[in-house]
């Protein structure tokens, strides 16, 4: 049993079954009656109801393990894991020893940023069932997130051969971590077996990308244009993956480019295009038959190109169409820097309320770069007044993209915005925490896929007063310099 709902009793010691005086059920009987009242509530989607339902077999049965873990399963789901810790911990107090309920301590611990005490659950979990490829992936991950890749990508591979081994290929655990293993292996700097094993993405979800018609191209000569090249699920992804079409067009290669709208109204003149198209389309461009389609994420593997390219200072995107778009007036200005403080749903950065310190330093104007729902945060957190919201002057990423080349830098968190910085060459200060994305090296200060991007990481899991202090110095100085 992992992190899900369950019916099986984890203690082999249960409580009498008769009250002590004899006279109807046990409380621990009413218990199980409601407690299997609240799987089936469960397992129906009613969140709200099957929490009241485990917290009133509770009430009647404390020691009842699978509440315990049940309630921890939603608690957490529900983004409450102070709760889920304390039902997971009473839960093992009580099952000492059991491996789904350590797996599952573990994970809110990992999502508390307590990545060091995660770590001793996961282990605790696999010395107590070492077959369950899950466990041992639970284990890859708390690895990886304290850059231990190598041994990550050893329990991954583990868990890979356990997981095949029980179920075969239809274990629906085994594409997720593959594309877990891949991104050890390209943390680690092994690139070409990184890439190789990302291909695995392919099969994770349910997107298989447009055109579903089209073959697969594998690498194979073609005959110019006939090849369609699609974007990957993130907009930022995309934007990192398409560096590799000047590699493509230097083969030969002529191609279309299948992109959401966004995308499509950001990118032009790309070196060996032959036109844009509609990626949410299934219908073939005209003369579309003898076309091959190949995802932007499965270049560099297919054209064995696994080292970081060589890209220009001035970054591989040509300028969007238009007028630049320019930051508004501000007296004293020396600098004037784009702050960006939530990036892609689940990543966790300092908040906005943590970056103000930044406003504090004299001759700095910032722009807020968010859309969306952030732009509250510029109120709640008091800000109004101290940061220029931008987001009326921008509805797209080409919008974006022709205010960005007008700043002197963006301070940010991993996102769309800090690859579109990548991609235009524009100067990135980019907020990572302890366990980043595998582009942004631990212990370098610098990206070798983006060469204008300067890291400031987290000294430790959760705490970004060293990352912020070193920020904060630097903006010092870069002030000075402008003086």
């Amino acid at each position: 049993m992992g992190d899900g709902p369950g019916r099986r009793r984890l203690t082999a010691a249960p409580s009498g079954e008769v009250s002590p005086d004899g006279q109807g059920p046990s409380p621990d009987l009413e218990a199980e009656r409601i407690f299997t009242r609240a799987v089936e509530v469960h397992k129906s989607g009613r969140v709200v109801e099957a929490v009241r339902h485990y917290a009133d077999a509770l009430a009647r049965d404390p020691g009842h393990v699978q509440a315990l873990n049940n309630l921890g399963v939603l608690l957490r789901g529900q983004g409450k894991q102070a709760a889920a810790e304390a039902c997971y911990r009473r839960a093992l107090a009580l099952a000492p020893g059991n491996a789904s309920l350590s797996n599952n301590l573990g994970n809110v611990l990992r999502e508390r940023g307590r990545l060091r005490e995660a770590l001793s659950h996961y282990l605790s979990a696999v010395e107590a069932c070492p077959e369950d490829g899950a466990l041992l992936g639970g284990l890859g991950r708390a690895l990886a997130d304290l850059g231990r890749y190598d041994d990550a990508v050893a329990a991954y591979r583990c868990a890979l051969e356990r997981s095949k081994r029980r179920r075969g290929e239809i274990d629906r655990e085994v594409p997720r971590l593959e594309v877990e293993l891949a991104t050890s292996l390209l943390a680690a700097g092994r690139w070409a077996e990184g890439f190789e094993a990302l291909e695995a993405r392919r099969r994770l979800g349910a997107r298989r990308g447009p055109f579903r018609d089209l073959p697969s191209w594998q690498g194979e000569a073609l005959p110019s244009g006939s090849l369609v090249v699609y974007g990957e699920p993130a907009p930022g992804d995309t934007l990192f993956f398409l560096r590799w079409l000047p590699a493509l067009a230097e083969r030969g290669f002529r191609y279309r480019l299948a992109l959401p709208p966004e995308l499509r109204r950001l990118i032009r003149e790309l070196p060996g295009c032959l036109g844009l198209l509609d990626e949410r389309s299934d219908a073939l461009p005209a003369g579309g038959s003898g076309l091959f389609k190949v995802a932007a994420g499965s270049l560099p593997h297919l054209l064995e190109l696994s080292e970081p390219p060589q890209m220009p200072a001035a970054g591989w995107l040509p300028l969007p169409e238009g007028p630049r778009l320019l930051p508004p007036a501000y007296p004293g200005r020396r600098l004037t820097v784009g702050l960006v403080w939530s990036g892609r749903e689940g990543e966790r950065g300092p908040g906005l309320e943590r970056l103000l310190a930044l406003a504090g330093l004299p001759g700095l104007q910032l722009l807020a770069l968010q859309k969306g729902s952030a732009v509250a945060d510029l109120v709640t957190a008091g800000a109004a007044g101290l940061v220029h919201d931008m987001s009326p002057s921008f509805g797209s990423l080409a919008d974006l993209g022709r205010l960005l080349p007008s700043l002197d830098l963006v301070v940010a968190v991993e996102g769309p915005i800090a690859h579109l910085c990548g991609a235009l060459g524009v100067p990135c200060w980019l907020l990572l925490p302890y366990a980043g994305d595998w582009r942004f090296p631990r212990g370098a200060a610098r990206s070798p896929w983006y060469p204008r991007h300067r890291l400031f990481r987290q000294r430790e899991p959760g705490v970004w007063d060293g990352a912020l202090e070193a920020l904060l110095a630097a903006l010092d100085s870069r002030l000075k310099e402008a003086s």
